[in-house]
């Protein structure tokens, strides 16, 4: 799949204008996430390669996105995140981390960085904090490493 910046920026608008409000009522992935005791979902229905892009709104534009994750019943997420800046006027290596986190009763998704693969200078590690969309092939939200403004949206590949 090509990434270019019309398509990621095109992509962010809609996360930020339509399918932010989309999910602001949903629960998560199709029948809405399973609570269990410790308040977490079950977050094995996020696994898998999920790509898009993200607006990063502290000078580095636009990126292309990639998250490979893992879940568990308890929902506890770990996987790797990638990123490639595609703005030609904030040029920076790709980066790839280590991410964890949590999948929420409430259809919502954090995952901070643990550990870098590949660090691109000396950026701070990033994480996502967003939703579930109602189809849970879908997230979206904010890159806080990133500031007010920043967006990302992703979508789940099909498996090969």
């Amino acid at each position: 799949m090509s990434f270019h910046r019309s398509s990621v920026s095109a992509a962010l608008l809609l996360a930020g204008a339509g399918l932010l409000t989309a999910c602001a009522g949903v629960s998560g992935v199709t029948g809405g996430p399973r609570t269990l005791p410790g308040g977490g979902a079950d977050a094995t229905g996020l696994t898998g390669t999920w790509r898009g892009g993200f607006h990063c709104a502290e000078g580095y534009g636009d990126a292309r996105l990639t998250l490979e994750l893992t879940g568990n019943r308890r929902g506890r997420l770990e996987g790797e995140l990638g990123f490639e800046v595609i703005d030609p006027e904030a040029p920076l290596p790709p980066g790839r981390l280590r991410v964890a986190g949590a999948y929420g009763a409430e259809g919502d998704l954090r995952l901070g960085g643990t550990e870098w693969i590949s660090r691109p200078g000396g950026l701070a590690m990033p994480g996502l904090e967003g939703r579930v969309g109602a189809d849970g092939d879908h997230l979206s939200g904010q890159v806080p490493a990133c500031g007010p403004g920043s967006a990302f949206y992703l979508e789940r590949l099909a498996p090969e």
